[in-house]
Formats: C-alpha cells, structure tokens, sequence
C-alpha cells in the first residue's frame, strides 16, 4: 500500500502507519460515498424550476453538512494526534450514530440506507480487526433493531415516523435477522481479511527492509573495495562500474556506461573459463600508461542462466616497480656480496700488477713502442679497481647517517673534484641553486657518492657546451634533491637499462654508477626517480626524508 505523507513520525511501528494510511482513505472513501449516494439523490429531488427543496430534504442535508464537517475533523485529528486506535473508534462510532440518523431520517425499516450498516462493520474489522468488528457490528445491530422495534411498535412516531407499508411480525424479525447476521458475518470477513493483510504487509515490509538492508550493504561493499569492478551486459556494454575502476581508470562514469569493454580497454581477453590472472597495458584517460591485473568471470542470473560478465582489475604499477626494484636490490646485493669477498684476492694482484706495469714504464723509458701497451695496462687495471670499489660501495651498508648534513659544502666538493678530471670539459658549467642553510638526515660521504656518481653521468651526457644544476627543495618532511643536465638524454628503455648494474653508454664507464646510486638511496630510505627526454637532457629526483 503506498504510504501518504502527512507528517507522521518516523518512529511510527508498522501497524501504527498502516492504521493511519487506512483512517486517512477510509475517511476519503466515506465522504465519496455519501456524498454520490446522498447528495446525488438529494440533488436528484430538487425542483429545478423553482430549486425548492422538498421538507423532508432537509434533514439529509443537515446530516450530510454534519458529515462533511465530522469528517474533515478527524482528518485534523489523525494530523495532529497520534492516538490512532482511538481516532479509529471514534470515527466508526460517528458512522454508526451517522448510519442511524440517516435510517430513521429516510423511512427506517423502510429507508434505501439500511445497507449503510454493513459498510460500518466492514470498517470496524478493516480498522480495528476482530475486535472492533464485533464491537461495531453489535452496535449497528443493536441500534437498528431499536430503531425498528420503536416503529413497529409505535413507541415515538414524532421521532421514527410511522411505516407506510404494513410490516408483520414475521417479516420484521425476518428483516432484523437477516440484517443483523449479515452485518456480523460481513464484519468478522472484514477483520480476518484485514488481519491477514496486515501480516502479509507488516512481514512484506520486513522482507522489504531486509532487502534494502542487503542491497545497501552490497553497495557499501562495491563502493569500498580498491579493486576496480566493472559488470557486462551479453554484449559485452558496460553497466556497472565501481569507484574504484573510475580511479585507476581516471573516467568518468559517463565516459564508461554503455561503451563497449573494448573501447574503453583495448586488448582485454575475457576468459570466463580460466581463474588465471591476465596482465595488460593500459593508457588512461590522462594519457599514462599502467599495468592493470584482472579476472574475468560469467555473471549468472537467479536461475543460472549466464546474462554478462564480471571484471575485477587492480592497477599493478607499482607493485611492478617494487618488484624490480626488489630484483634489482637482490642483483646488487648479491654482486656487493661477491665483490666484498673477493676484494682483497683482487686487489692484491691488481696492486702487483700496477706496481710491475710502473716499474716497466721507468726502466723503458725512451721505447715508444712499449709505451702505449703499458698505459693500456696500467689504465684497465684502474679500471678494474674501480669496479671493485663501486661493487665495495653496494656492499657495504649504511651506517653513520648523521642529522644536521649540510647540503651546499657536500655539493662544492663533488664540484671542485669535477673540474680537476682529466675528462672534465670546461665549456660546461657547474651550478647549483642549494642556499646554505639547507640540512638533511644522511650518511655524508655515501650522499657525496650519489652526487658525484649523477654529476659524472650528467658531464659524460654533454658532448659539448652545457649546464649541470644541482638544486634541493625541502617539502612535506622531505629533501628533494634535483640533479639536472641538457645532455643528450635517454629513452624510457634506456632509463630501465640505467639501473642494471654493468649497463652504461659511456666506453670508460663501469655501469654501477647510477645502481649504486639506487642501492644508497634505499637505504636512507628515499625514492630515486629519473625523468629524461632524447637531446633535451635528464633530470634525476631524490627524496629523503628528514
């Protein structure tokens, strides 16, 4: 039953608001029926010619102006008071004494209303049920046999006029019977009927409620899950997306519904008979790139009859980065851990060799011829001493972070060590932005190597003229350091390549420079990130918390 709204209290119980619905329409409905069974007849009889009203119109209309104006009281009533039992027996006590008034006032044992009665006990068990149906029941049989007996009898003809018919005994009490019986059997049908409409209400509103319970306990679910969901039609159309899926995708639930999964994710293989997860590239709508995981499953309907698709994605970016990080810390330790063993087997003979290869130089001095050979000796045995300490640098941990590591000094060191390599090449220019209050939470010499190792690669990156910047921002409890060229730059496969130990674009290079980098960051606990654009140049960000 639809429920009006007439201000009523929230914490109304559910046979208090289905009461009150059926007071409120069963007011409206009393008022239509009288108002075309009475008023129509009491139009029906007006003299149109002179619009004179017969007398005995008078107390019809009389009753039916005292109707209306009981009615819209208890309209105000069931407004206003929320003792809705008791506006209920009030209102078909009205009816009865209304039902009453109408029968003696049209002819009592004789009048065309007497059927008025059964429409009291139908409202009697339709509002108040059993109980309520016998009681009005009783009285509309008590009050209507009084009626007749009075007029049969002749007790009060000014009151209940005389029956122009003649009525026998036998017919009178045939009539009382037959009206009263009618009037129980109607009213208790009444109440078992509205009893049970009640309880199939009052347990359909409890089913209603646990369904919408379910349905919003379902949507909390969806909505609060990080994984991306997005349901298909047989079509394959989208029509269901989660919160989620808008985020990782970066759409807009319009930019979605309707679409095919095709459109919106180009490449998508909807395995529905596999739990296997599948992998794939996608281009969000800002334009980058991410790694998506998902599963793809039949969604079936209540009777097992397949009517979509279901897709559960979730944005593996950066559990992609973790793990190469992690494999590139596992290739870097394990390297670390094989150069600190070995170091001393290798330095040793190096240490021999390159005493030997001087030795040489000296005593043949003046052959040219064996000039070149040695340096080339003594060169790759450097060489090989630096591998060893780089791989040394990755082995050996972090230990002695210090609080108040002033930046700017660290920076004019590695600066002036720069412009004393035979390499170094003074068309390019060193400088840096850093202010001298600036301190950070590290290892000092360790922060030396990293900014050392990027300003190497920064000068072996410029084939000419250039700059390398080094800057620092603090922001959020963080040092974010920036080391910045315009050298030649690096494509995205290159800047992967970067940080896989021996992988290195300069000839004289060992390829540990920026793994080594890597590994010392992570161990304070930083991010290193690299961005670079082919012949533009690269800026490398380190973030350190403080």
């Amino acid at each position: 039953m639809n429920n009006v709204d007439r201000n009523e209290p929230n914490n109304l119980s559910i046979e208090q608001k289905e009461l009150s619905n059926r007071l409120y329409w069963s007011i409206w409905l009393r008022l239509g029926i009288v108002t075309i069974l009475i008023g129509g007849a009491a139009l029906a009889h007006v003299h149109k010619s002179t619009f004179h009203i017969a007398p005995w119109l008078s107390p019809l209309i009389i009753l039916l102006i005292l109707f209306y104006f009981i009615s819209f009281l208890e309209l105000i009533l069931l407004k206003k008071w929320r003792q809705h039992h008791t506006i209920a027996y009030i209102a078909t006590a009205w009816d009865v004494l209304f039902v009453s008034a109408l029968v003696i006032a049209t002819g009592g044992i004789d009048s065309i209303y007497t059927f008025f009665y059964l429409f009291v006990a139908i409202e009697g068990g339709f509002l108040l049920s059993k109980r309520g149906a016998l009681v009005f029941a009783s009285a509309s049989a008590i009050l209507y046999g009084l009626i007749v007996d009075i007029q049969f009898y002749r007790i009060a003809p000014f009151i209940i006029p005389v029956s122009e018919s003649a009525h026998s005994f036998k017919d009178v009490l045939l009539n009382l019977i037959t009206y009263i019986t009618s009037t129980f059997i109607v009213g208790v049908l009444s109440a078992y009927l509205s009893s049970s409409l009640l309880k199939a209400q009052s347990a359909l509103s409890i089913k209603s409620t646990d369904l919408k319970q379910l349905a919003n306990l379902h949507s909390i679910i969806i909505n609060s899950i990080d994984s991306g969901l997005i349901t298909l039609d047989a079509n394959n159309e989208i029509n269901t997306i989660n919160p989620a899926a808008l985020r990782i995708t970066g759409y807009k639930i319009d930019d979605m519904i309707g679409k095919n999964i095709n459109e919106v994710m180009p490449g998508i293989q909807l395995n529905t008979t596999s739990s296997k997860r599948n992998e794939l590239s996608f281009e969000r709508k800002d334009n980058t790139v991410i790694q998506i995981g998902y599963n793809s499953s039949t969604l079936l309907d209540d009777t097992g009859k397949p009517i979509g698709t279901v897709i559960i994605f979730q944005d593996l970016t950066e559990m992609k980065k973790i793990e190469a990080r992690l494999k590139r810390a596992d290739i870097l330790a394990t390297a670390g851990r094989l150069a600190a063993s070995v170091a001393h087997e290798i330095r040793n003979p190096l240490a021999s060799i390159s005493g030997a290869v001087q030795l040489l130089i000296e005593d043949l001095k003046g052959k040219e011829e064996f000039n070149k050979p040695l340096e080339l000796i003594f060169r790759e045995v450097d060489r090989i001493n630096n591998l060893v300490t780089e791989f040394l640098y990755m082995a050996k941990p972090v230990t002695n972070i210090e609080n108040g590591v002033k930046l700017k000094p660290l920076i004019e060191e590695v600066f002036e060590s720069i412009s004393k390599r035979g390499d170094y090449n003074p068309f390019i220019k060193l400088e840096t932005t850093v202010e001298d209050d600036i301190v950070i939470k590290a290892d000092k010499l360790k922060l030396k190597q990293v900014l050392l190792n990027l300003t190497l690669n920064a000068l072996h990156a410029i084939k000419e003229k250039g700059i390398i910047h080094i800057g620092c921002v603090i922001k959020d409890r963080k040092a974010i350091i920036t080391v910045e060229d315009n050298g030649e730059g690096m494509t995205e496969d290159e800047i992967k390549l970067s940080l896989e130990p021996f992988w290195t674009k300069n000839p004289g290079g060992t390829g540990l420079g920026l793994p080594v980098v890597q590994s010392i960051i992570e161990q304070h606990n930083g991010v290193l990130n690299i961005k670079s654009e082919k012949n533009k140049g690269t800026i490398v960000t380190i973030q350190l918390p403080l």
